[in-house]
């Protein structure tokens, strides 16, 4: 049967049940034209959660847990190596468990886009170095992201990990990166500024990680942030330091997301950001900054595209509190941006039950895993 339809249409009827991780085991068992497919889906993204707290007390759960991942690099490296070119994703929360680092790294990743990396252990840094270095310089790497959970770091160690980065990276995101005072003193004075090795970063992102700003601005820095089109930046107190990469590289930044909360960005100089196109918006943050934000903007013509960011329990707040729910807040945006044709919604799903649809007339809402996108084209102002 499977020799009379082409495969492109098995890999379509198979591509339907993508967010089905049971159905597409039973697909790869059922008929060999199944099986590629079905296998591309279930380990296209490999996420290794942190292990249970108790387990880190239990010393058989822990080498239970452990054993698993052992199967899994095995299954990898020798029974199916052909599921490594699946993998498109992987993310790794539990790295301060630096055995799983090492493992890991043994794996041949060759097709690996996205990478997340968090808890690093820094008390065993030395141990795992070696291969936080193999996974981020991974040759079809084009995001990363970083998570210290808060931990001080040395700016050498940093910058070691930046200087491993694939050259395909065009994708950064810190998170909680604390460095050490004055550990720049240490680093390559020359300047790398025309160094052909350089990263081309276009999407950057920061989570309460002001002192990684020095290293961006350090003539070291093995990243190239002259063509960014993304800035993000959350928790970050503004200071002379950061305030000065912002306005450096202002001129090419089309997107731009401040946490609408911190209101010591009002001396931001928002005319400095000529090629903005895209705002994103906490509304879950002090809607005054919001306000004050918008009205501030000073070409708000220009201002087509915004991205809502909210949280589940405020979708909830706002649908009894308001006639329209979301919707007032969305119309109120459209006063103010002439332009705005385009609005994406990012909502945090964790704390409502399966199958909860948020009450959105008017609108086409696509209800995703852990988020709601909604999209709006209509050339007009009333979304």
């Amino acid at each position: 049967m499977a020799q009379t339809i082409p495969q492109e249409l098995w890999d379509d009827i198979v591509d339907v049940l993508h967010d089905s991780p049971d159905d597409l085991k039973s697909c790869s068992l059922v008929c060999r034209a199944f099986v590629a497919r079905a296998q591309s889906h279930v380990f296209g993204t490999i996420s290794i959660g942190r292990a249970p707290r108790y387990e880190y007390f239990d010393r058989p759960l822990q080498a239970k847990w452990l054993a698993r991942l052992i199967r899994l690099v095995d299954l990898m490296k020798c029974s199916s190596p052909h599921l490594i070119s699946y993998v498109h994703t992987l993310d790794i929360e539990s790295c301060d468990a630096g055995e799983i680092l090492i493992l890991m790294a043994q794996i041949p990743w060759s097709r690996v886009r996205t990478l997340s990396l968090r808890h690093i252990p820094v008390q065993e840094l030395g141990r795992v170095l070696d291969s936080v270095h193999m996974l981020v310089s991974i040759s079809s790497l084009q995001r990363l992201r970083l998570e210290s959970g808060r931990r001080e770091w040395s700016m050498e160690d940093v910058h070691a990990i930046f200087t491993h980065c694939s050259p395909t990276l065009v994708s950064l995101e810190i998170v909680g990166y604390g460095l050490k005072p004055n550990s720049l003193v240490n680093l390559p004075t020359s300047d790398f500024a025309l160094a052909p090795s350089r990263r081309k970063i276009r999407d950057l992102r920061f989570w309460n990680s002001p002192s990684v700003v020095d290293l961006l601005n350090h003539p070291a820095c093995p990243f190239d942030c002259s063509s960014l089109s993304h800035v993000r930046l959350v928790w970050m107190k503004p200071n002379p330091t950061l305030n000065g990469f912002l306005h450096r590289t202002a001129a090419t930044i089309q997107s731009l997301h401040i946490a609408a909360n911190q209101e010591k960005f009002d001396d931001l100089d928002l005319a400095s950001f000529p090629a903005v196109h895209r705002i994103c918006i906490d509304l879950f943050a002090d809607s005054f900054a919001v306000y004050r934000l918008l009205v501030r903007w000073p070409t708000p013509e220009r201002i087509s595209s915004i991205c809502v960011i909210t949280s589940s329990a405020h979708i909830e707040y706002l649908s009894r509190t308001r006639p329209c729910g979301l919707l007032d807040y969305l119309d109120y945006f459209a006063s103010k941006l002439p332009s705005l044709y385009r609005v994406e919604i990012e909502v945090s799903m964790t704390k409502l039950q399966p199958g909860y649809r948020p009450s959105l007339s008017r609108q086409d809402v696509h209800c995703g895993e852990g988020y709601v996108l909604l999209m709006n084209t209509a050339n007009n102002r009333r979304i």
